[in-house]
């Protein structure tokens, strides 16, 4: 929570169906006058966001989709920036301007620029 505002990742257990997927999404809203402010595209979160500066970070894979890691803006919701990971992402943390992925299969750091 940052001044009155949320963010949240939706995910869903729902996999690789013949069914586009339709989650796998951040939002951000507002306690103070229950507002929703953004929803971002849908399947850029499926583990845990980490806040850096004016960013959300954030990561999708391991659902029959490639894998990749995504820096979305954190006052509108867009999408700044994405890479390919090596493995899906477990969980992530973010230290010394570092961002650490445990991997489905070992581990991954990043220097974000």
């Amino acid at each position: 929570m940052e001044g009155g505002d949320v963010y949240a990742s939706f995910d869903s257990s729902y996999r690789c169906t013949d069914q586009p997927r339709k989650f796998g999404f951040l939002t951000k809203f507002n306690l103070a006058d229950r507002q929703v402010k953004w929803v971002s595209p849908t399947s850029v979160s499926d583990v845990n966001f980490v806040m850096v500066d004016n960013a959300l970070i954030s990561a999708n894979g391991g659902s029959c989709v490639d894998d990749f890691a995504y820096k979305i803006d954190k006052e509108t919701g867009t999408v700044l920036a994405r890479f390919k990971t090596p493995k899906a992402i477990e969980r992530m943390d973010y230290a010394n301007g570092q961002l650490i992925f445990q991997l489905y299969e070992g581990a991954a750091a990043y220097q974000l620029e």
